[in-house]
């Protein structure tokens, strides 16, 4: 995942994980692998951002990487530059920016589906404050799943990135993806249908300021919701 649209505002980064199963399954669980990168002055090492992960619209996992003291590492490190410099740090030093430490594993994040039925599935991993400064960096992502069911397989496994932007927005939102978007139904938080547009762009001048969730359909069948706000 990176910056999609070569821009330094907030709120684009979005891959969605299509998948479909042959049979329905209980107790499926996911696994997530996933570092920040961008080491350049304010690059998406050195800024803790929450990670939210959801399951067919339902959100099931959020975090935020790091938040711990990195000095047991700094004897594995092979360099002699980057993030540990040449002085040990106090673990509020460490723990007030870090995401991850050179030399350390990566953690292993999981959630649970207690039973999926059989059919396509969507997946939708955000970090809706991910800024990539100056158009660097990038988030690296794994993402597996197992079940108990040994006759369980998946089939037609598809990524797709969208950008949602800006967002916040004063007015306009804009989709962008690779595939083609169908429509957008505009929906208040108490699930009140507002509108519906044939179009790639959302104008929310005319609404109060707060929080809208956008149902957006792509070309192809893939359906995700994704929550904005007007200023």
């Amino acid at each position: 995942m990176n910056n999609y649209n070569s821009t330094d505002q907030a709120g684009q980064t979005v891959r969605l994980v299509n998948f479909n199963l042959n049979q329905s399954t209980s107790n499926a669980k996911f696994f997530i692998v996933t570092t920040p990168h961008g080491a350049n002055t304010n690059g998406e090492e050195y800024i803790r951002r929450q990670n939210f992960v959801s399951l067919d619209n339902a959100q099931v996992l959020t975090f935020t990487p790091g938040g711990k003291t990195c000095e047991p590492y700094r004897q594995y490190n092979t360099q002699g530059n980057g993030i540990y410099g040449a002085n040990p740090q106090s673990t509020p030093w460490w723990t007030s920016w870090n995401n991850w430490c050179p030399g350390d594993s990566v953690p292993i994040r999981s959630f649970t589906a207690t039973t999926l039925a059989a059919g396509n599935h969507v997946l939708k991993y955000e970090v809706p404050s991910a800024v990539f400064y100056n158009q660097d960096g990038r988030i690296v992502l794994s993402i597996y799943m197992q079940s108990n069911n040994q006759l369980l397989a998946v089939k037609d496994a598809s990524t797709v990135d969208v950008s949602i932007y800006p967002n916040p927005t004063s007015d306009f939102v804009n989709i962008r993806s690779e595939k083609k978007v169908k429509n957008i139904t505009v929906y208040s938080l108490e699930g009140r249908k507002l509108n519906e547009v044939r179009d790639s762009k959302v104008d929310l001048t005319s609404y109060p300021s707060g929080s809208y969730l956008l149902d957006i359909t792509l070309e192809g069948g893939t359906q995700f919701k994704h929550k904005v706000i007007r200023k």
